[in-house]
């Protein structure tokens, strides 16, 4: 053989597996692309339920403020007018 023929038939081979490993990394990462895609989808899903999960817990504890603002005025209330009896007597 010569050696034209030679470096011919290494330089295929050389390109056939430089393209073998091309298209080997192509779907690796194409691979890591998709799982990559799931994960944003998922954390985004998650993140959406827990900004639900907090909107609903600030409403409850405005809720129970709020209670609480009219059980401590309510007891005011009762401790003056008590104060108040016990200042006629």
């Amino acid at each position: 053989m010569t050696l034209f023929i030679r470096q011919s038939i290494v330089t295929a081979d050389i390109t056939a597996n430089l393209k073998a490993m091309d298209e080997q990394l192509n779907l690796m990462l194409h691979h890591k692309i998709d799982e990559l895609l799931a994960l944003c989808q998922e954390l985004l899903e998650e993140n959406q339920t827990l900004k639900a999960s907090e909107q609903a817990w600030r409403e409850e504890r405005a809720q129970l403020v709020e209670k609480n603002e009219l059980a401590r005025s309510k007891v005011e209330a009762m401790i003056s007018r008590l104060k108040a009896l016990e200042q006629e007597s």
